[in-house]
Parts: structure tokens; sequence; C-alpha cells
């Protein structure tokens, strides 16, 4: 799959995630650069940005997706701009494996990187994967 195969799988899984949890979403138009969907809770009347990346293995067997991309003339992907970012890793079979983190968190990275599978990952990121549904707001146990 090209990137943006998987850059679009990856926004239509979380569009029926967050669908399948009960929220409304809508997708935000390309030119927006305040993330890929507006998820909102119809209880609450709450609305997040929520920034989708799609991790893949790289050469050395790590997860990575990219932050924040620019070229000279724009900036062509800057995940700052939303709430959340939601991680998905693309494992070769199975559904992938989210990681929903506040984009504060996130502040200032270029990168995401995951040594380890993602399903036994136990790194710094571990506490926001999320295999049992999209919830938010996302609520921490430190």
């Amino acid at each position: 799959m090209s990137r943006g195969e998987i850059g679009n799988a990856g926004e239509s899984f979380a569009y029926a995630e967050f669908e399948r949890a009960g929220y409304a979403v809508a997708r935000i138009g390309r030119g927006d650069q305040r993330g890929d969907l507006r998820v909102l809770d119809t209880d609450t009347g709450e609305v997040w940005r929520v920034e989708v990346k799609a991790m893949r293995r790289d050469k050395n067997g790590h997860w990575q997706a990219c932050l924040k991309r620019q070229t000279q003339a724009r900036v062509k992907t800057d995940a700052s701009h939303s709430h959340y970012v939601l991680l998905l890793a693309f494992p070769k079979v199975g559904a992938p494996i989210p990681f929903l983190i506040p984009a504060d968190e996130l502040r200032g990275m270029k990168q995401i990187h995951l040594a380890s599978d993602p399903r036994s990952y136990a790194g710094k990121w571990a506490k926001f994967r999320q295999l049992d549904g999209l919830r938010m707001p996302l609520t921490v146990e430190e």
C-alpha cells in the first residue's frame, strides 16, 4: 500500500470507529490544517479535532509516523493544530492498533516512533493505546 492509501484507510477506519462508539463524525476539508476529523459528543456538545496518522514499520522494524512535514512553500502536515492525534499502527494482518494521544503531549515533535510491536509496546505512549474502542475525552491513569 502506498503512503496515501494507508492514510486514506486510516481516516476511514477512524471515522467508522468513532461512529461505532456513538460519536457524530465529519471529515475536515483537505485545505484545513486543523485535523482530519471533527468528532462530536452528541450528549455533551463537546467537539474535538482529530489528526489521523497511519504508522507503518520502517526498514529497522520500528513503527513511525510523521507529525509535521513542511516544504519550502507550505506546511503539509502539522498535528499540533488538533486536539488529539490518533496514531494507527497498521500490521500486515489484522486491524490497526490505535493510540489516541492529546496533541499537547506531542508538541514540538516532528515524528513519533514505537520501537516494538504496537500490541505489546510498553513505552511512553502505551498508556494512550485504545484496544476496546475509541473513547473521548481521554482519561489517562498515571
